[in-house]
């Protein structure tokens, strides 16, 4: 596999958003998804031109990402819960409250649209778990929205999308 960067402009952008493609984690939670070794999940991030979007590198699934302002609150937490990575076998116990960011697809886990987010690491998030959801818990904000609502009326539109 490739590990060239891709970028997607706005046009295949809300494509893939159309069809499902997107998922939004800036209100952070535990990532669902293929593991590195089984193709892993692919994050991009919007640039400085309007509805352009980059990859900016990779995650797998059962790695914890925070919020953006729950990164910056807590970020010498985070990386010291992170560096903690010896392997660890503890199950992950999700409540109805738990944010859950499922990915999963076929033929490739969906794409994670992130910004300035802290990623901790599988056997961290196990370990720590609880605690991230509790530095996470009061600044989720984001609540699945990429598109203001004009954008979205426009793009439900039939018709906009051409294929």
């Amino acid at each position: 596999m490739s590990e060239e960067k891709f970028t997607l402009d706005q046009e295949d952008f809300i494509r893939c958003f159309i069809n499902g493609w997107i998922v939004d984690a800036r209100d952070g939670g535990l990532i669902v998804g293929r593991s590195h070794e089984d193709g892993h999940i692919v994050m991009m991030q919007g640039t400085s031109t309007f509805g352009k979007f980059e990859q900016i590198g990779f995650v797998e699934g059962g790695e914890y990402i925070m919020s953006t302002d729950a990164t910056e609150a807590h970020y010498d937490r985070l990386k010291e819960i992170n560096e903690d990575n010896s392997p660890c076998g503890d199950e992950i116990s999700v409540s109805s409250d738990s944010q859950i960011i499922n990915t999963r697809a076929e033929p490739h886990d969906k794409f994670l649209v992130i910004q300035r987010q802290y990623i901790i690491n599988i056997n961290s998030t196990r370990r720590h778990f609880k605690e991230l959801e509790d530095l996470n818990r009061p600044h989720r904000y984001h609540r699945g929205r990429i598109l203001s609502d004009e954008v979205i009326e426009a793009i439900t539109e039939p018709g906009f999308v051409k294929y």
